[in-house]
């Protein structure tokens, strides 16, 4: 029993070959990031990759939409303005 698992083992890890050349991949690749474009595909990756995931039809010029793997679009401002008062300072200043 142990000899055909060891033999199943390695034939799984043998890398296929397609004319002579084996297909394994370049260990420099780049890692690509998924493109999705509308939230609900954003949403339902998400999920599946336990990762947040940008919906990029939904990027301006000032923000950036993101779908997280709790089921909540979180968008985040990167304007300028909102760069030089953040919240937290608008927030000190309605304090003092």
């Amino acid at each position: 029993m142990r000899r055909i698992a060891l033999a199943v083992a390695l034939a799984l890890s043998v890398p296929l070959v397609e004319g002579g050349a084996a297909m394994a991949e370049s260990p420099t690749a780049p890692v690509q990031k998924p493109q999705v474009k509308d939230p609900a595909s954003a949403l339902l990756m998400a999920r599946l990759q336990d990762r947040r995931i940008e919906a990029t039809g939904e990027r301006t010029e000032a923000t950036t939409s993101w779908a997280n793997p709790d089921r909540r679009i979180s968008v985040t401002d990167e304007s300028p303005a909102a760069l030089r008062n953040p919240p937290i300072a608008k927030l000190a200043a309605a304090l003092r």
